[in-house]
This record gives C-alpha cells, sequence and structure tokens, in this order.
C-alpha cells in the first residue's frame, strides 16, 4: 500500500574553483570559489510543502568542522560566491527549522553529497533533497458528514513514540510524521449519544510514504476497512465506512484499587442485538496492544462485569467494552497509590519528658504523630503517681529485623490495671484516672491485608473490672490473650476508655469499610516471632473509599474494659501493609 508521493527535490550545487593568478599563488593558501544553487526537479510535486528559502544549508570539511551554514539559503547563498581550501567537503540541505516531528504542513526535506575540491579546478556536485518524513491526509466524506448530523466524529493518528495529531471535520486535514509505525484511532458520537470506536494499524511504513484516510459512510452494520494502493507514487488509501447512526454504546463505570480494578458496562445496546461476544479490554495508557479479560455478560440486564488483576500501582489505565471489532465504549483510570504503613519495623522512638513514644522527637507527644501507646496514661498527670511507668517500649532484644521491636507489657499502677496498646491515633489527655483517645490518622488507599511478625507470652487474667456481654472470665484460672486488629474508616474516632457506649462497634459501624483481626490472640508457640497475615475484610459493596486507618495492638485484649493478667507480653515487629491479591469480602 505504498504510494510514493514522490515528492523530490533536486539542489544543484555548483561549485567553481578559480585559480589565483601570477605571484599571488606564493603568498597565500590555495583556495577555490563555490557557488550554491538550489534547483526544483521537474518531477516534484511540492505546492505549498517546499520553499527554497526553508532549506538549511551546512558545508563541513573532513574534519567535520563546519566551515559555512545558514538557515536561508536564499539570502546567504544565492547568487553568492563562497572560498574555501581545497580538500574534501559535505554539503546537507534539510528543511530549516524542522526536525521531523508532526506538524499541520510541515514537510521535512532532507539531502546529503561530498565534493572534492581541487587546486585549480572546477567541482559540481549535485544534492537530491527528498521527503523524509510521513505525510497523512483525512478527509471526510459529505454524505457521511450528512448523514452524522449533530453527532461527531474524532480521528487520532499517532507513532509509536507518542507523535500524536487530532482530526476532525472543522480542523487539522495534513500532518506530517516522524518515519515509525502509525495507529489510527477514530471515535463516532452518534446523534443519540452512542459511541463507536476503532483503531486500525498501520506498519512498515517508509518515508515518503503518503497515507489518504477516507471516512466514508455506510447505511448498515458497524463497518469495514478497504485499502488501496498506488505503488508509482507510493500512495495508501484507507477507505473507513462507517454508519453515522450506530446504536452501539454503553455506560462504564471503574473502582480502581492498587493492583486491581472492578470494570462494569451497563446499559449496554448493540446494533447486532447479540450481548454474549462482548468482552472488557485494557492497556497501560499510550501503549498499543490491547489485553483481553475475562468477562461477565448479564444478557437479561444489559449489562457486563470484569475483574483486572496484576496491575501497576499509580498507573493510568484505558479501558474498552468490544465486540472484537468495534470498541462500544471507552474509559479510563488510574490506580491508587500504595501507601506504606509508616515506622510499622517500629525502629523510631523518642521520650518527651517521661513518655516513650513510637515516633519522631518532634511528633512525640502530640497529635501530629502517627502512632500513639497507652503510656501517657501511666506516666503523665495523675498517672504518674507513684513514679512514670511506661508499658510500651521498644527492646533491641528479640527483635524479628532492624534494631527495634515493640514490646507491650500489661502493668498494675496504684492497684488499676493498665493494658500495654500500641495504635495509630491520639492520646487525648486523661480525665481522672481514664483515658481520652482518638483512634485514626489519614489513610486514603485500600490494603488487602496486614502482615508482620509477633511474640506472646499471656499471663493468668488476675485483675477483672470489667467484661464484654457474652464473655466469660474467671478470674485466676483464665488465659490472658492479646489482640491485633486493622480497620480502615471514614472518619476518627474519639472515646473515653471507661465510657462503653462510646466504643467502636467494628462490625455494625457503618463509618467502618473493612475489618481485620488476629485469628488467635493465644500464646505463640516456640521462643522467637511468628509470622501473622491478616486479611482486611471488606463489606460488599468494595466502593467506599477510606479516610482513615486504624491499627491496634494490645498485651491484653480486653484491657480497654480494665481486665487482664498483670505481666503479660506482645511483642511485635515488622508490620506491613499488603496490595496484591483481591480483597476479602465481609460476611
Amino acid at each position: 500500500m505504498k504510494q510514493i508521493y514522490n515528492i523530490l527535490l533536486i539542489c544543484m550545487v555548483s561549485v567553481s574553483f578559480f585559480a589565483c593568478q601570477g605571484d599571488e599563488l606564493g603568498t597565500r593558501e590555495s583556495v577555490g570559489y563555490l557557488r550554491v544553487a538550489l534547483e526544483q526537479s521537474a518531477e516534484v510535486n511540492t505546492k505549498a510543502d517546499y520553499k527554497s528559502k526553508q532549506m538549511r544549508v551546512v558545508i563541513k570539511n573532513s574534519a567535520g568542522v563546519t566551515k559555512f551554514e545558514t538557515n536561508d539559503h536564499t539570502a546567504d547563498l544565492e547568487g553568492k560566491e563562497l572560498s574555501l581550501k581545497q580538500g574534501e567537503y559535505t554539503i546537507e540541505a534539510v528543511s530549516n527549522g524542522w526536525d521531523g516531528n508532526a506538524g499541520a504542513d510541515r514537510a521535512y526535506y532532507t539531502g546529503k553529497t561530498t565534493v572534492t575540491i581541487e587546486k585549480g579546478k572546477t567541482a559540481t556536485a549535485k544534492l537530491v533533497c527528498s521527503l523524509a518524513n510521513v505525510k497523512v491526509t483525512v478527509a471526510f466524506e459529505q454524505a457521511f458528514l450528512d448523514k452524522l448530523g449533530n453527532g461527531s466524529i474524532k480521528v487520532q493518528v499517532k507513532t509509536a513514540s507518542g507523535t500524536l495529531v487530532d482530526f476532525d471535520p472543522k480542523g487539522t486535514s495534513v500532518a506530517y510524521f516522524p518515519v515509525s509505525d502509525l495507529t489510527v484511532a477514530y471515535t463516532v458520537v452518534s446523534a443519540a449519544g452512542k459511541t463507536n470506536s476503532k483503531e486500525q494499524k498501520i506498519s512498515e511504513v517508509s518515508a515518503k510514504d503518503h497515507y489518504i484516510l477516507n471516512f466514508k459512510n455506510q447505511a448498515t452494520g458497524t463497518g469495514n476497512v478497504t485499502v488501496t494502493v498506488d505503488p508509482t507514487m507510493n500512495q495508501y488509501t484507507y477507505d473507513f465506512t462507517i454508519d453515522p447512526n450506530a446504536k452501539s454504546g454503553a455506560t462504564l463505570s471503574a473502582n480502581p484499587w492498587s493492583q486491581l480494578a472492578y470494570l462494569t458496562a451497563t446499559d449496554i445496546t448493540l446494533d447486532s442485538g447479540e450481548l454474549s461476544s462482548l468482552k472488557f479490554q485494557y492497556r497501560p495508557k499510550n501503549t498499543d496492544t490491547w489485553m483481553d479479560v475475562a468477562t461477565t455478560v448479564n444478557t437479561a440486564a444489559s449489562s457486563a462485569t470484569a475483574t483486572l488483576t496484576g496491575l501497576t500501582s499509580a498507573m493510568v489505565y484505558e479501558y474498552q467494552l468490544t465486540d472484537g471489532e468495534i470498541s462500544i465504549a471507552k474509559g479510563e483510570f488510574t490506580t491508587e497509590t500504595e501507601i506504606a504503613l509508616y515506622n510499622g519495623s517500629f525502629e523510631i522512638w523518642n521520650k518527651s519528658g517521661d513518655t516513650w513514644y513510637p515516633e519522631t522527637a518532634e511528633k512525640a507527644g502530640n497529635t501530629t504523630s502517627f502512632w500513639n501507646t497507652s503510656n501517657p496514661g501511666t506516666s503523665q498527670g495523675m498517672g504518674a503517681i507513684g513514679g512514670a511507668v511506661n508499658p510500651t517500649t521498644g527492646v533491641t532484644t528479640p527483635i524479628h529485623g532492624g534494631t527495634y521491636a515493640a514490646e507491650l507489657k500489661s502493668t498494675e499502677k496504684l492497684s488499676v490495671f493498665a493494658a500495654a496498646s500500641l495504635y495509630t491515633g491520639s492520646f487525648m489527655g486523661l480525665s481522672g484516672m481514664s483515658a481520652n483517645m482518638e483512634f485514626g490518622k489519614a489513610f486514603t488507599t485500600r490494603p488487602t491485608g496486614l502482615h508482620g511478625y509477633y511474640k506472646y507470652t499471656p499471663a493468668v487474667i488476675n485483675k477483672v473490672d470489667r467484661t464484654p456481654a457474652g464473655v466469660t472470665i474467671v478470674q485466676g484460672e483464665t488465659m490472658d490473650q492479646c489482640a491485633i486488629f486493622i480497620a480502615l474508616a471514614k472518619k476518627t474516632f474519639t472515646f473515653n476508655n471507661k465510657n462503653e457506649d462510646q466504643y467502636i462497634q467494628y462490625a455494625t459501624d457503618p463509618n467502618i469499610i473493612a475489618y481485620g483481626e488476629l485469628p488467635s490472640g493465644a500464646a505463640t508457640e516456640g521462643d522467637g516471632y511468628v509470622e501473622v497475615n491478616i486479611p482486611v475484610k471488606y463489606r460488599k459493596h468494595l466502593t467506599d473509599q477510606p479516610t482513615h486507618i486504624i491499627v491496634v495492638c494490645s498485651s491484653s485484649k480486653y484491657g480497654d474494659y480494665m481486665t487482664g493478667g498483670v505481666g503479660s507480653t506482645l511483642y511485635v515487629d515488622d508490620l506491613s501493609l499488603i496490595y496484591d491479591g483481591t480483597p476479602t469480602i465481609w460476611e
């Protein structure tokens, strides 16, 4: 399908050298005189493509040193002579100011030759300049536009390197592209608002090729593409026949996570009426290859769904619903950015006053901190009576990795049980011997799990103040349990640890969109850390976005009821968020 547009320029470079006469030869170097003239070949159909004044001319010697250059041949060379030393020279001419990139009515010509200048002789060189890029012409048949009416059509032509030009009936009709395979994509929106799209690949593209893209009316069907070739002109004609009144269409929506996305199509209409062949396809934006994905089609509901997995976080993707030939509808989405759990390795510890915090020195003890502990309740205010105590601290042994781990040890202060806790949130102060706390720190992405390592040695529960409904505890007999859980929420939660009415109801509160907890709070086996993966379970709709994350670790599961075993010790290290896999559904 190569149509030689046969745009050739013949740049005549006439080189004339005149020997110096008499005694002058003994006093100066051997030189000649170069006269440059650009002439157009009779075979060239330049129209508005070529202007000799636009030609840039560069002359270099054998060492590659530029001896002359101009961006305006007409002004600087035409009818003038250049004086040059004898030797070999390279003469190159290019369209002045253009680098081969696409642009309306911007042809790019280039040519190159060499010439040897000899003392006392005249040298003549011919420089043939030809089109070095690819010409694309887009035309819209009037019958097609008449039938399109109030609808619209947009045509895009792009190269593999990303050069892109938009065409429409009222805009650009001609453009020039670097030599590269081309992709022609069109989108037709009918007067009824239905959209059809299609792409056509053009490969084996060469310089001087001219591609003519005609968009014509087709009364019925989804359309096709026919190609004709004029081998004498390197000219390729693509006829796209399209039904401008196509009724195919759909409403698309995407629910992107960090490594997956849920796709939905509703209100599907199809010219053929047969929906069973429909499928979703996707690709990273600005790439060429569509990838199929398993699609569930509900013909009765005129809908389709699909789940994309293995995606890359923080990346823009395109997706489409297609019957294999025509794109019924297109959309795009951006996957969520994966956010790491701050200081999940618990390597950062700093002291403010008598209180230890798993935070930087600047944030320790204030509400800007990400992590907080129960330490202020036993080291500040009335809680400091009898000496400050820090139930939660950083320790160098035992650890899983790095230098530090978090140690949480349940204790007793002034005969009051004090569980050790570590949580994302803020300590809001004491009310007598009770603590005011806020659970939740800003967080907007959706992990699928919590991973980490822990070691737990429980004590017998010897302090019982209150117990939750439905829980039976025998003081002096029941073994203590630890707790590690994660929740994603649409708000923060502020409560007093002695006011049960303010406790978070993770299972029923509509502001909790996901939750996961340690399966068992019993003692760990062996002397070392135990690996744990806690699935984050989401409510069935899977569409809510969190605003905050809650992670809580406690050495005594019922510590908020002032119940537990003094001496129960929990070690936690290397907590991290999991983003791969599909989310677990909350039952």
